[in-house]
């Protein structure tokens, strides 16, 4: 089930949020970098983003209404434009799941949930920005994400490592 981000919910959120990043960014990103994530820390971080402005947010609850994913989304950060000229408005900030509700069809109907927000709040087309390295990549092209030729290094732990946009019209 999806549902609106609540204030309640940021301890889980903040669960997914730390426990998916030591999952799926082991490999890619320094594990001492993982290794010292916290959950104290993530969350004054997403109640920080989350009350910084334009920012909304869904969570995903499974059939026994554990929260195993969530999203957070809002107007672009970046002046980056499609083809056509057309700036990029919307961004999906991030999204993510628990190993285990991963391949499940859960990011499926949560991007598009994401996705059918922006536009109704009056939004154009929507980025998303990720870790080259990222297994989901091939996720967001299947879901009709475009490759952009965007890039941006991060730095995470001392590492450099390679962020791709895509882009979707809404």
């Amino acid at each position: 089930m999806i549902r609106k981000y609540k204030d309640e919910d940021y301890i889980e959120v903040t669960k997914v949020h730390v426990d998916s990043w030591k999952t799926t960014y082991r490999g890619i990103v320094p594990d001492e970098y993982l290794e010292n994530m916290t959950y104290e820390s993530r969350y004054d971080r997403n109640r920080q983003f989350m009350a910084s402005g334009n920012v909304s947010g869904l969570v995903f609850e499974n059939k026994d209404k554990n929260l195993v994913g969530f999203a957070k989304y809002g107007s672009s950060r970046e002046d980056i434009c499609n083809k056509g000229g057309e700036k990029y408005d919307g961004e999906l900030y991030g999204i993510y799941f628990l190993k285990e509700a991963q391949g499940q069809g859960y990011g499926k109907q949560l991007l598009n949930k994401v996705r059918e927000e922006l536009k109704e709040r009056g939004f154009k087309n929507m980025i998303l920005w990720a870790l080259e390295e990222n297994n989901a990549c091939g996720f967001y092209k299947a879901m009709g994400g475009e490759k952009l030729s965007e890039e941006k290094w991060l730095e995470y732990g001392g590492k450099k490592v390679k962020a791709v946009a895509f882009g979707w019209k809404l």
